[in-house]
């Protein structure tokens, strides 16, 4: 082979190749440029709702505080107890219906709060309508339920809390 053939090769060659990585460039990174694009904005929506959920369970939370205070702090009987445990139970709600579409591998998690959170307003209501009875040994008792059930929601939300917490990082 002469060496006006091998040059002749080899621009062919060189042209070729430059063909072929403008063609993939051209094609392939705006696809893939495309789906990391599209794989960015799901997880900065997971965020979202991870962050929705937390901050539901937080605003749930700060309301069982206020009437857990409430209750053990009532000097009359105008505490409107139903109305504030429906205000918990709406709140929770939310929170359900966002795990249960969007972060399915809480559903657990999120059973074990619900039914924690659901003894803990039992429990205050409970502790509200017998307060009269409080200094009894029967008020002892109903003392040491809330507390039990008291501790039983706070390590239940924890426990959820910092699985979020998790699955934003």
């Amino acid at each position: 082979m002469d060496q006006n053939t091998a040059i002749i090769l080899a621009a062919s060659i060189g042209a070729g190749a430059s063909i072929v990585t403008n063609m993939v460039m051209g094609l392939v990174l705006p696809y893939v440029t495309q789906k990391l694009s599209k794989n960015e904005k799901v997880r900065e929506e997971r965020k979202a709702i991870i962050k929705q959920v937390y901050q539901t369970l937080l605003s749930a939370h700060d309301l069982c505080i206020q009437l857990a205070y409430d209750v053990r702090n009532a000097r009359k009987n105008d505490l409107d107890t139903v109305g504030r445990i429906k205000e918990i139970s709406s709140t929770k709600q939310i929170t359900t219906m966002l795990i249960g579409i969007d972060l399915p591998l809480l559903k657990e998690d999120l059973k074990e709060y619900e039914d924690t959170i659901t003894a803990y307003w039992n429990r205050m209501g409970g502790y509200y309508a017998a307060r009269d009875q409080m200094k009894s040994p029967t008020g002892v008792v109903i003392e040491e339920e809330l507390i039990k059930a008291e501790l039983a929601y706070e390590k239940s939300l924890a426990n959820i809390l910092g699985k979020l917490e998790k699955l934003v990082n």
